[in-house]
Protein backbone atom coordinates (compact mmCIF):
# COMPACT_ATOMS: atom_id res chain seq x y z
CA UNK A 1 0.00 0.00 0.00
CA UNK A 2 1.12 3.51 -0.72
CA UNK A 3 1.30 6.16 1.90
CA UNK A 4 2.23 9.71 1.24
CA UNK A 5 2.92 12.77 3.23
CA UNK A 6 3.62 16.22 1.97
CA UNK A 7 4.30 19.70 3.14
CA UNK A 8 4.73 22.73 0.97
CA UNK A 9 6.99 25.69 1.10
CA UNK A 10 7.00 28.46 -1.40
CA UNK A 11 10.00 30.53 -2.20
CA UNK A 12 11.05 32.77 -4.88
CA UNK A 13 13.25 34.22 -7.46
CA UNK A 14 14.77 36.30 -8.83
CA UNK A 15 16.76 36.00 -5.62
CA UNK A 16 18.69 32.87 -4.78
CA UNK A 17 17.86 31.13 -1.52
CA UNK A 18 21.03 32.51 0.11
CA UNK A 19 20.13 36.03 -1.05
CA UNK A 20 16.65 35.75 0.43
CA UNK A 21 18.11 35.61 3.93
CA UNK A 22 19.70 39.02 3.39
CA UNK A 23 16.84 40.81 1.64
CA UNK A 24 14.32 43.05 3.38
CA UNK A 25 11.11 41.95 1.67
CA UNK A 26 9.32 45.21 2.51
CA UNK A 27 11.98 47.14 0.56
CA UNK A 28 11.73 44.67 -2.30
CA UNK A 29 7.95 45.12 -2.40
CA UNK A 30 8.27 48.93 -2.28
CA UNK A 31 10.53 48.76 -5.33
CA UNK A 32 8.04 46.50 -7.12
CA UNK A 33 4.96 48.66 -6.59
CA UNK A 34 3.95 50.13 -9.93
CA UNK A 35 6.70 48.19 -11.71
CA UNK A 36 5.50 44.65 -11.10
CA UNK A 37 6.85 42.20 -13.67
CA UNK A 38 4.29 39.44 -13.40
CA UNK A 39 6.46 37.12 -15.49
CA UNK A 40 9.22 37.09 -12.83
CA UNK A 41 9.08 34.78 -9.84
CA UNK A 42 7.95 36.69 -6.76
CA UNK A 43 9.08 36.50 -3.13
CA UNK A 44 6.48 34.50 -1.23
CA UNK A 45 6.48 36.93 1.70
CA UNK A 46 5.69 39.82 -0.70
CA UNK A 47 2.44 38.18 -1.89
CA UNK A 48 -0.93 39.56 -0.89
CA UNK A 49 -2.48 36.20 -1.62
CA UNK A 50 -0.40 33.03 -2.12
CA UNK A 51 -1.33 30.46 -4.74
CA UNK A 52 -3.56 27.68 -3.54
CA UNK A 53 -5.00 24.47 -4.84
CA UNK A 54 -8.72 24.76 -5.52
CA UNK A 55 -10.17 23.03 -2.46
CA UNK A 56 -7.24 24.06 -0.25
CA UNK A 57 -4.68 21.73 1.27
CA UNK A 58 -7.35 19.12 2.00
CA UNK A 59 -8.31 19.16 -1.67
CA UNK A 60 -4.66 18.85 -2.68
CA UNK A 61 -4.19 15.90 -0.31
CA UNK A 62 -7.27 14.22 -1.80
CA UNK A 63 -5.98 14.87 -5.33
CA UNK A 64 -2.59 13.35 -4.49
CA UNK A 65 -4.19 10.36 -2.80
CA UNK A 66 -6.07 9.59 -5.99
CA UNK A 67 -3.27 10.45 -8.42
CA UNK A 68 0.01 9.43 -6.84
CA UNK A 69 0.95 5.84 -7.68
CA UNK A 70 3.52 3.72 -5.82
CA UNK A 71 5.42 2.12 -8.73
CA UNK A 72 5.62 -1.69 -8.97
CA UNK A 73 9.43 -1.57 -9.17
CA UNK A 74 9.57 0.47 -5.95
CA UNK A 75 7.22 -2.03 -4.26
CA UNK A 76 9.37 -4.99 -5.34
CA UNK A 77 12.58 -3.30 -4.18
CA UNK A 78 11.11 -1.87 -0.97
CA UNK A 79 12.05 1.66 -2.05
CA UNK A 80 10.86 4.33 0.34
CA UNK A 81 11.69 7.93 1.11
CA UNK A 82 10.88 11.46 0.01
CA UNK A 83 10.97 12.86 -3.49
CA UNK A 84 11.59 16.61 -3.34
CA UNK A 85 10.00 18.48 -6.24
CA UNK A 86 9.92 22.11 -7.21
CA UNK A 87 7.34 23.63 -9.53
CA UNK A 88 5.93 26.99 -10.56
CA UNK A 89 2.31 28.06 -10.23
CA UNK A 90 1.87 30.29 -13.27
CA UNK A 91 -0.23 33.46 -13.55
CA UNK A 92 -3.10 31.45 -15.04
CA UNK A 93 -2.90 28.83 -12.26
CA UNK A 94 -1.30 26.18 -14.45
CA UNK A 95 1.71 24.21 -13.22
CA UNK A 96 5.07 24.42 -15.01
CA UNK A 97 8.75 23.71 -14.50
CA UNK A 98 8.27 20.54 -12.43
CA UNK A 99 11.77 19.46 -11.37
CA UNK A 100 13.00 16.60 -9.18
CA UNK A 101 15.35 18.33 -6.75
CA UNK A 102 16.09 15.10 -4.84
CA UNK A 103 14.86 11.71 -5.94
CA UNK A 104 14.74 8.14 -4.64
CA UNK A 105 14.51 6.24 -7.94
CA UNK A 106 12.67 3.05 -8.91
CA UNK A 107 9.96 5.07 -10.66
CA UNK A 108 9.00 7.16 -7.64
CA UNK A 109 10.51 10.35 -9.08
CA UNK A 110 8.56 9.95 -12.32
CA UNK A 111 5.33 9.14 -10.45
CA UNK A 112 5.70 12.29 -8.34
CA UNK A 113 6.39 14.47 -11.40
CA UNK A 114 3.40 13.02 -13.25
CA UNK A 115 1.05 13.68 -10.32
CA UNK A 116 2.14 17.33 -10.07
CA UNK A 117 2.17 17.91 -13.85
CA UNK A 118 -1.39 16.57 -14.11
CA UNK A 119 -2.65 18.72 -11.25
CA UNK A 120 -5.75 20.77 -11.98
CA UNK A 121 -5.16 24.52 -12.23
CA UNK A 122 -4.50 26.36 -8.99
CA UNK A 123 -5.67 29.79 -7.88
CA UNK A 124 -2.60 31.94 -8.69
CA UNK A 125 -0.70 34.13 -6.25
CA UNK A 126 -1.62 37.82 -6.29
CA UNK A 127 0.14 41.14 -5.69
CA UNK A 128 -1.78 44.40 -6.14
CA UNK A 129 -4.67 42.51 -7.70
CA UNK A 130 -2.43 41.01 -10.41
CA UNK A 131 -1.62 37.30 -10.67
CA UNK A 132 2.09 36.44 -10.40
CA UNK A 133 4.32 33.36 -10.82
CA UNK A 134 5.33 31.57 -7.60
CA UNK A 135 7.76 28.69 -7.14
CA UNK A 136 6.96 25.92 -4.66
CA UNK A 137 8.90 23.03 -3.13
CA UNK A 138 7.04 19.91 -2.10
CA UNK A 139 8.33 16.66 -0.60
CA UNK A 140 6.25 13.59 -1.41
CA UNK A 141 6.87 10.47 0.69
CA UNK A 142 6.74 6.98 -0.78
CA UNK A 143 6.82 3.65 1.02
CA UNK A 144 4.88 0.63 2.12
CA UNK A 145 2.25 1.35 4.74
CA UNK A 146 3.12 -0.40 7.98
Amino acid sequence: MLYFAFSMSAFVGPYSQSDSNNVDSSKVYQKMVGKLDTSALIRFDALHSPPQFKGGMQGFAAYLKGSLVYPDKAKRNGTSGKVLLSFVVERDGSISNVVVEKGIGDGCDEAAVKAIQNSPAWIPGVIDGRPVRVKYNIPLSFGAKK
